[in-house]
């Protein structure tokens, strides 16, 4: 099987369509291979569906209420789409049975849950997180949260001492006493980070802090990070160190779970040769590229998302030299007003991933079409924790 052009049906939908089930589609069992996908949808998919090579749009088999089997031959797709009144995002995954289990995702969160305010006063400059996050240049400062009744955990940060409170209890707005981490906090910990081939980029570094209920993000350096004392943590409780490298048109990734000791990072090099499409279909095509695992094209406008991730077994199996967003052939219900043109403005970044190791490495380039004010950095970090299922769900403050 050869195939030029990876197609994307991007599955978006009009506030009318919310809520309404996906459309009709065959279930087929005759394939000889099962492999399972893990979905993540902060609202109701509007479209779930998966092909087996160039075969019809499939109805994927539910084993759990987030685990769905397809049944293959070899490569296959599997598309997703969320829509609310705010905007759509829609995923494509393009592997194959070799790959093994997959994930795909229908977020970050695309409408908000009715939230509550949790309101407080912080004596240091720093920033405070629940759910929501604050943050103050200046001493003796108010905050204000808004959180999602349930339980939850607040996390406090001066740039040299961290506070955390658990297993809060949220039913309601409520004010908290006054926080002051030279009563409650514990001296962070400032840790070497080094990145041996800066290519001159600007450099940074951030320590995600994930507990049982809440996230903290504790920015850093490109030669160092702060963490919280070992005292602090609990068992359950994960660190994530991110570095990046960025310049104005590209950035490099990378992350690994964080055990407190000086660590080392060889990044990606910066990608050359990539090249953005201003036609329909949208479509990134590439030069060489660096040890790689999957390549992801994003393309986004003001109305929402569309993302494909194609795996490297794929694109060796399909032939592909290209990734691109068509709608041809469509399935039933899909709205062709629901893609993003080539000519419209619009942002776009092409990311190449290698996942094959303890750390995560990723290299992206940006563009923009028509004068479109492509988004920050922070979508390459966005798209990238999309594709990773462990550790809680977070909505970065970088986003």
């Amino acid at each position: 099987m050869s195939r030029l052009v990876l197609s994307l049906l991007a599955a978006c939908s009009f506030p009318h369509h919310a809520g309404s089930d996906p459309p009709d589609a065959i279930v087929d069992t005759g394939s000889p291979n099962t492999v399972t996908v893990k979905v993540a949808a902060s609202t109701k998919p509007i479209v779930f569906a998966y092909r087996d090579g160039l075969g019809p749009w499939l109805q994927p088999d539910p084993v759990s209420d987030d685990m769905y089997a397809l049944h293959v031959d070899d490569d296959y797709e599997v598309l997703i789409g969320c829509s609310t009144s705010l905007g759509f995002d829609t995923a494509l995954v393009a592997a194959t049975f070799a790959d093994g289990a997959q994930f795909i995702a229908c977020g970050p969160s695309l409408s908000a849950a009715p939230s509550v305010a949790v309101t407080g006063q912080m004596a240091q400059a720093g920033s405070v997180w629940m759910q929501d996050q604050a943050t103050s240049a200046m001493p003796a400062w108010s905050f204000d949260l808004s959180v999602t009744p349930g339980t939850h955990d607040l996390i406090a940060a001066s740039p040299d001492r961290i506070a955390i409170q658990r297993d809060l209890p949220i039913t309601g707005p409520l004010t908290l006493p006054a926080l002051d981490l030279t009563q409650t906090g514990l001296p962070l910990t400032s840790v070497p980070v080094t990145i041996t081939n800066p290519q001159g980029d600007e450099l940074s570094s951030e320590l995600d802090l994930d507990l049982d209920h809440d996230s903290a993000f504790l920015p850093g350096t490109g030669t160092a990070v702060v963490a919280p004392p070992r005292s602090l943590l609990a068992p359950t409780d994960r660190q994530l160190l991110w570095v990046s490298a960025t310049s104005a048109t590209t950035s490099r990734y990378a992350d690994t779970t964080f055990d407190g000791n000086p660590t080392m990072f060889t990044l990606m090099p910066a990608l050359d040769g990539v090249t953005f499409t201003a036609t329909d279909p949208v479509s990134a095509a590439w030069g060489p590229l660096p040890a790689y695992t999957e390549v992801l094209l994003e393309v986004y406008d003001n109305r929402g998302t569309q993302r494909v991730r194609a795996t490297k077994r794929w694109l060796e199996a399909t032939g592909a030299t290209k990734l691109a967003f068509d709608v041809d052939p469509v399935p039933a219900g899909f709205d062709r007003r629901w893609a993003i043109h080539g000519g419209d403005p619009h942002g776009q970044v092409f990311d190449v991933v290698d996942d094959s190791g303890p750390v995560f490495y990723s290299s992206s380039v940006f563009g923009s079409i028509n004068g479109f004010t492509a988004r920050s950095h922070a979508r390459a970090a966005e798209a990238r924790a999309t594709r990773r299922p462990s550790g809680p769900a977070r909505s970065s403050p970088r986003a």
